[in-house]
């Protein structure tokens, strides 16, 4: 059930767009413009591919490039839609060279395999001075394919939800596509650990903003469509530094921030990578032939070494503010009768999920004939005992360590496509409607210059 509203009842942003996220002035220093919580296409030191999904019809491609003339590797990490971390393998990257990946041959066992002393290009160099010693062996003991136990568990993981170290216990859900998502972060030597692993932060992950990427999803249907996005590309500030230097950052915190509470003893912002934003918009259209599906990417909430049942936690995460305009300036919400605590109201999502703004999920027109208009999104998640504090009831966390005591939401991205008659015509990102360091919007606020925000 659903009620228009004169004013919009959402959490926002705009307020927070009109003042500095975050203070990035040094003393007697000049800000530089990558020092900045915005995210951009540009190089940087992780990519996220928010969302795949491979079946007998269709495939996830996605390329990384590496734009600095040294050497570099690249470690891919698949994660269920449940955030559980099912399998990672290195890409090798020549300077300037670049690696392409169909994921239904991953899948089907089969994982990219660039020897690490391939000949570097006329204008690229043989060596990296932030790898590892270790690094010539380790990358040349890299499997040429995904081991045959692993292969069955890898299939099961993404179909069923299920993993052989769990038993009956669900880390995914359960169906007919392989859906979940990727992570890519540059690193300074092949191995098998990937960023749930506390040891990856003091031995493996590598801080350079050289890397480039996209993905596509496309369909073996008679309709042959095909739909493109750039991955999420994720700065590390400040740059550089070898594996295991700790160089403290002015993010109040981070991408991986759930995973670096055991790492090594260093601070929280150990991984220096950009965090991203709680809120969104998005233009929707939904008729007989057009629709609209929303790729929609969560923070999880598990933190590090969750236990197998643990990862249940991850498959319904609320969306605080889901309002749709139409066309004609008039704003749709659910019924706050209706909703009703525990989960799953409000209604709520997986890490990695992709519905139609059709769906239930999101408030729908009523009483206008309009097909068109935009949806707001506050996704945040009411927060995790791995990076906030249990919430304050207005969708609000605050940081459990003294050095960070402000409130912040929980990471997402959402990017979209739109299709004619069944076939993919355009995919584009969300717009975000502030930067990962801004304050979390609280739930029932307005948007608009000098709308009250205050809880």
């Amino acid at each position: 059930m659903l009620h228009k509203v004169a004013v919009l009842a959402v959490a926002l942003v705009l307020a927070a767009l009109a003042a500095p996220a975050a203070n990035f002035t040094t003393r007697g220093a000049t800000t530089g413009n990558d020092n900045s919580c915005d995210i951009a296409v540009t190089p940087a030191a992780t990519l996220l591919l928010p969302y795949f999904e491979v079946d007998k019809l269709r495939t996830t491609l996605f390329t990384v490039i590496n734009v600095s003339p040294q050497p570099q590797i690249a470690r891919v990490t698949l994660w269920t839609d449940w955030a559980f971390p099912a399998y990672s393998f290195d890409l090798y990257l020549t300077g300037y060279g670049v690696e392409s990946v169909n994921l239904r041959d991953v899948f089907a066992g089969a994982v990219p395999s660039t020897p690490a002393d391939a000949m570097p290009g006329d204008r690229s160099q043989s060596a990296n001075p932030n790898h590892l010693p270790s690094m010539p062996v380790d990358c040349a003991q890299r499997p040429a394919a995904v081991p045959p136990a692993m292969l069955a568990d890898l299939q099961q993981m993404f179909t069923t939800g299920h993993v052989s170290a769990c038993g009956a216990t669900r880390v995914g859900s359960p169906h007919e596509s392989a859906i979940g998502y990727a992570t890519i972060d540059v690193v300074a030597t092949c191995s098998p650990l990937n960023p749930s692993s506390p040891d990856y932060y003091s031995t493996d992950l590598l801080f350079d903003n050289v890397l480039l990427g996209d993905y596509e999803e496309v369909s073996a249907t008679a309709s042959g469509d095909a739909t493109g996005y750039p991955m999420v590309h994720i700065r590390a500030i400040p740059e550089g530094g070898a594996a295991g230097s700790y160089v403290a950052t002015n993010l109040p915190f981070t991408f991986y921030d759930r995973m670096t509470t055991r790492a090594g003893g260093y601070a929280r912002t150990a991984d220096r990578r950009q965090p991203l934003p709680t809120t969104f918009a998005l233009r929707c259209v939904q008729s007989e032939n057009v629709s609209t599906r929303v790729q929609i990417w969560r923070e999880a909430l598990t933190g590090t070494a969750p236990r197998c049942d643990d990862y249940a936690r991850n498959r319904n995460q609320p969306i605080l503010d889901p309002v749709r305009f139409d066309e004609h300036e008039n704003s749709f919400i659910f019924a706050a009768g209706l909703i009703i605590l525990p989960p799953p109201s409000p209604p709520g999502t997986p890490v990695a999920f992709r519905p139609s703004t059709s769906s239930s999920l999101f408030p729908q027109n009523s009483g206008t004939t309009d097909i068109g208009g935009w949806l707001y999104l506050n996704l945040d998640n009411l927060g995790s005992s791995a990076y906030s504090v249990t919430i304050n009831g207005k969708g609000r966390g605050t940081f459990r360590t003294p050095e960070r005591a402000a409130s912040r939401g929980s990471q997402n991205w959402v990017s979209l496509s739109m299709a004619l008659d069944g076939r993919s015509q355009a995919g584009f990102d969300a717009v975000p409607l502030a930067n990962g360091c801004s304050v979390t919007p609280s739930t029932g606020a307005q948007i608009g210059p000098g709308a009250n925000v205050t809880p």
